[in-house]
């Protein structure tokens, strides 16, 4: 085979040419985009430190929840959402992981320990630029979520997917019966979440 005839190459010879330029392609425009000005601009505009809740930060990778939950902004916002159901929560938070950062915000996750955790169960998504906080909460199998937020924000595609993997852990089932969804203090139709 010559150089000449390219159409002899084997499969595997064209896929890994095809790869080549590809990644070749992606380092070009990786650079150009760098490049290009304001864009280092663009991801610098959020400072999550100087945020309404900015002092919680230092809270990520920790199980410091008790610093986060007492924190007087979300204490509050919690009291006001939950009511009288906010006293549960404590209780869902006995078996932690460490607090998670998603798009902005705090994520806490936690459940009731052994057979419990599947009666029992939270999750709490603070945002560190503002303030909001969205709660998911399980109690007795019955899932609630209580939101403040505008509905538009960037973290609560990730806060709607875990409030409905509590309500019906298998993908593509309808939320059950038992999932409400109260928005502002006012009952919401789940079919919008």
């Amino acid at each position: 085979m010559t150089l000449m005839e390219p159409h002899r190459l084997d499969r595997k010879s064209r896929a890994l040419g095809r790869t080549m330029r590809e990644s070749a392609v992606g380092l070009v425009l990786a650079l150009v985009v760098t490049l290009l000005p304001g864009a280092s601009a663009a991801t610098e505009n959020v400072d999550l430190k100087r945020g309404q809740l900015g002092h919680l930060f230092p809270m990520i990778r920790s199980y410091q929840y008790e610093t986060v939950l007492g924190d007087p902004i979300i204490a509050s916002a919690i009291d006001r959402m939950l009511g009288p159901m906010a006293t549960l929560l404590p209780n869902s938070f006995q078996v932690r992981v460490p607090i998670d950062f998603v798009g902005g915000a705090l994520v806490l996750h936690g459940s009731a320990p052994h057979e419990e955790g599947a009666l029992e169960a939270a999750e709490v998504w603070v945002d560190l630029r503002n303030g909001f906080v969205a709660v998911a909460q399980k109690h007795e199998r019955a899932v609630t979520v209580y939101t403040e937020h505008p509905w538009e924000s960037t973290w609560i595609f990730g806060f709607r997917d875990q409030a409905r993997d509590m309500a019906a852990p298998r993908k593509r089932q309808p939320l059950p019966e038992t999932f409400t969804w109260i928005h502002r203090g006012q009952l919401r139709d789940i079919a919008e979440f």
